[in-house]
């Protein structure tokens, strides 16, 4: 027969069992090592990424733009509810406010809403809504960024640089960390204003850029060319998400020597409406892109509507057609576009 005192302590030994594989448990979650999984959506000619860094059983999710209207609604949300039942989105940041970067932005916004902690990144406190029409929008925390500003997505901020994932705007409104455009320049537009990102987790590096432009001609002027300044800020990297499309005002040699890419994805695709004033990849950017001594793949959310079509360099390289494109890396090692592995 049991004293009390045995019993006493047969019951703090219950108690410890529970408690210990708990503790074990957050302590597991603490020190696991995250996943990143950066999605581009095909909606067609526009922009919509979607980054998720997963660590333990948490997630923190980034929406950069959203395609159009109507894309959003046919591709970004449903793709969003795969990848996060809820729906919800952490953050959201629109690169710049054409169309098919914006437009769709604000409809996922509105269909879906952003968690308790969701902040809406911008170049200038301008959240894009005509109007706030509904509580989720009005819940919205609006933060402007400039070069050097960092987006905390890493849910638990680790203190080794090795296994942080790190969100740092390089580019806003026409400046970068270490250049500021002058009025002396040609005139910015919205496509030199876009922000642009680098992530970077382990080995990692990636880089996205609304639709930023390089120097290129369209019609009779010149871009401003954004890109040569960012491409020192940046360096090297993994994984180009290749600036507007692919459009010939973009992607200039000096930026790409510079970033030197493993993989280019470009997001376009087949435009009935007006396919002659979307030729794009161009042919200038692919033949830039052919020349790169370490590319090993350019990958195409939809078809390619480059004039007189590839030719047999491009098709060394370019895959067209792939639909929604999906990096996924721990940062050391390799890193997957789709099924195919790249090493780091």
């Amino acid at each position: 027969m049991k004293t009390k005192y045995q019993h006493l302590c047969l019951t703090v030994a219950m108690v410890v069992s529970f408690i210990v594989p708990t503790r074990a448990a957050d302590q597991n979650q603490q020190t696991a090592p995250p996943t990143l999984k950066i999605i581009h959506f095909n909606v067609g000619n526009g922009d919509a990424t979607f980054v998720v860094v997963e660590r333990g059983s948490t997630k923190r999710t980034l929406l950069i733009d959203g395609g159009n209207w109507e894309m959003a609604g046919k591709v970004v949300i449903p793709g969003i509810q795969q990848e996060i039942p809820s729906g919800w989105i952490d953050y959201a940041i629109a690169t710049h406010y054409d169309a098919e970067h914006r437009d769709g932005l604000v409809r996922v916004v509105r269909s879906l809403g952003m968690s308790g902690l969701g902040v809406v990144y911008d170049r200038d406190r301008t959240w894009p809504y005509t109007a706030k029409s509904s509580t989720d929008e009005e819940k919205v925390q609006e933060r402007p960024l400039q070069p050097g500003s960092r987006i905390p997505l890493d849910p638990l901020s680790p203190s080794s640089a090795d296994s942080r994932v790190v969100i740092e705007c390089v580019a806003a409104n026409g400046n970068t960390k270490g250049w500021r455009w002058t009025t002396q320049d040609p005139p910015l537009d919205e496509n030199a204003e876009s922000l642009a990102f680098l992530i970077t987790f382990g080995k990692f590096r990636y880089f996205i850029g609304g639709d930023l432009t390089g120097g290129g001609r369209s019609g009779w002027n010149a871009t401003p060319n954004i890109e040569s300044a960012v491409s020192s800020d940046v360096g090297q990297v993994s994984v180009l998400r290749v600036n507007h499309h692919g459009s010939r005002t973009s992607t200039n040699q000096v930026f790409l020597s510079g970033l030197n890419p493993n993989v280019a994805i470009i997001s376009t695709g087949h435009d009935r409406n007006d396919d002659q004033n979307y030729p794009w990849p161009s042919r200038e950017v692919l033949d830039r892109l052919d020349a790169l001594p370490h590319l090993g793949a350019v990958y195409i959310t939809g078809e390619v509507n480059t004039p007189k079509g590839l030719t047999p360099d491009d098709k060394k390289k370019v895959r067209s057609n792939q639909g929604n494109i999906s990096i996924t890396t721990t940062g050391q090692g390799t890193f997957k576009v789709n099924e195919t592995s790249y090493s780091l």
